[in-house]
């Protein structure tokens, strides 16, 4: 086989075999035309010839087609080792570690244009790339930004895993921020719990203090997501004992928001969270713990208070362009409606906050949306509606939200 090998590698045309021996250290064996540009620092149209070139001598089994990725190609194992093999012979030892960190800088530009779209609000820092790729990616619609990161999920995570491997610490923790759209909209718990776990060794390591407490934070948000509220907790009380010590504010503030897995209990610091958020001008941030807030009312038995937070929450947020949110307020405002017996109201806002978070490409929501407005029809006496949204719900959080799907089990059996 190898001998097959190496009569098909000398035979290829001038500048591919240098292409073919970088393909041996990508994250995974697959490869698209994007990629492989970027990690052989590449145009577009050269890496297509060369995966062309690679695929006509027997180098790379030509797969299929992808929706986002496009034309993707494919390395098997025996083929991986000999790429490799011909690397340690022919380049520098520091090929291996160039093109990985040249992938997770490609994958780096694609999560921020895809951020910058679909979470602008998000809190950033100047993330440089050591190899900016030669042509970027952008986004104009939410759609083709959602769309990418779905369909690179795969290839971003084993990127993670290889860049921290590799000790490309600082790439990995910057990745991983990047892509809080990815986490926030994907809501895939065991992968967002194990790349931060991965980003916050990164951090460390890399002695970014910033950037451990950023990760700690998304990290507590995707443990309270999950339903490990207790460990929730205890990751938020650390991020805010190293906010304190770094007089980060504004990180105080975000974390007082979402520790909240007990929400009695944050009342006060959420309150304090707020007033915070006011002074610094941050309407967004105020609407988001007046949802908060909101939900803490409902679960007091205050409906009016909760429909006040909903309301002012919504009108802040659609003035920030936040539809996601938006339509998170709006959904929770049906459910303050229908603790208050206005049935018809709720019914109206639980209809359009699905539109609204169907739009905004938000699975879980989506999901969740239809359960409370399942709630809200099954308190009217709409039976079988109650049903029908209960089942809808529940396959919307198919796949990647146990207990979600369990609690969705419960709340069937209930209906009659």
């Amino acid at each position: 086989m190898t001998i097959g090998l190496d009569r098909s590698y000398w035979n290829l045309p001038r500048g591919v075999p240098r292409v073919y021996r970088r393909l041996g250290f990508l994250p995974l064996p697959q490869t698209d035309i994007a990629l492989t540009a970027a990690a052989s620092n590449l145009t577009p149209d050269e890496a297509h010839h060369a995966l062309h070139a690679l695929s006509t001598a027997g180098l790379l089994e030509d797969v299929a087609d992808h929706p986002v990725r496009g034309r993707i190609w494919q390395l098997h194992d025996e083929v991986r080792v000999h790429a490799r093999a011909q690397a340690a012979r022919e380049d520098t030892s520091g090929t291996a570690e160039e093109t990985l960190h040249r992938s997770l800088d490609w994958y780096q530009s694609g999560a921020t244009a895809a951020e910058q779209l679909l979470t602008p609000a998000h809190r950033t820092v100047d993330r440089p790339l050591a190899y900016p790729p030669a042509q970027s990616l952008t986004f104009t619609e939410r759609a083709e930004a959602l769309a990418w990161l779905d369909g690179q999920q795969a290839q971003l995570m084993a990127a993670i895993r290889a860049g921290h491997a590799a000790g490309l610490y600082t790439s990995v923790w910057r990745l991983v921020w990047a892509l809080w759209p990815l986490w926030h909209y994907g809501q895939v718990y065991s992968l967002w719990l194990e790349a931060h776990e991965l980003a916050l060794d990164a951090a460390q390591r890399d002695g970014a203090p910033l950037a451990q407490r950023e990760i700690l934070n998304t990290l507590g948000v995707g443990l309270r997501s999950a339903g490990r509220h207790d460990a929730a907790i205890g990751v938020f009380s650390r991020v805010r004992d190293m906010a304190l010590m770094a007089a980060d504010t504004a990180g105080q503030a975000r974390v007082a928001h979402h520790g909240v897995g007990r929400r009695r209990e944050a009342a006060e610091l959420l309150q304090q969270a707020r007033q915070q958020r006011v002074e610094l001008g941050d309407s967004r941030g105020q609407a988001l713990t007046d949802i908060v807030l909101g939900e803490i009312a409902l679960d007091d038995s205050r409906p009016d208070e909760a429909i006040a937070r909903f309301t002012t929450a919504r009108a802040l947020l659609l003035e920030e362009e936040d539809p996601h949110n938006a339509g998170r307020a709006l959904a929770w405002l049906g459910r303050a409606h229908a603790h208050r017996g206005d049935f018809q109201i709720a019914l109206d806002h639980g209809r359009t906050s699905i539109e609204e978070l169907t739009r905004a490409g938000s699975r879980r929501w989506v999901g969740r949306s239809v359960e409370m407005l399942g709630q809200s029809a099954h308190e009217s006496g709409h039976a079988q509606g109650a049903r029908e949204l209960f089942e809808q719900a529940m396959a919307a959080y198919e796949g990647f939200s146990s207990s979600d799907v369990e609690r969705l089990r419960t709340r069937l059996r209930a209906v009659p």
